[in-house]
């Protein structure tokens, strides 16, 4: 962030391929550990992809859809 600005960082994962995180969801506890705070944390985690491709920032619940089960 301090490279490059918070603003040009976004979350990114390649799982579940083997170079991916094993539980991409634990970078939030990494950014918190690095001191990022609760604003830039969201901007990384979605925020700043929100912004980049101008959609609306909404969630987006399907009750129709199975929840992924890895076994």
């Amino acid at each position: 962030a301090a490279l490059c600005g918070i603003a040009r960082i976004i979350f990114g994962s390649d799982w579940p391929h083997p170079e991916g995180l094993a539980d991409p969801i634990n970078l939030v506890g990494d950014l918190q550990a690095q001191g990022l705070d609760e604003t830039n944390i969201r901007k990384v985690m979605g925020g700043n992809l929100v912004d980049l491709f101008k959609v609306e920032n909404k969630k987006v619940l399907n009750p129709d859809v199975p929840a992924l089960v890895i076994a």
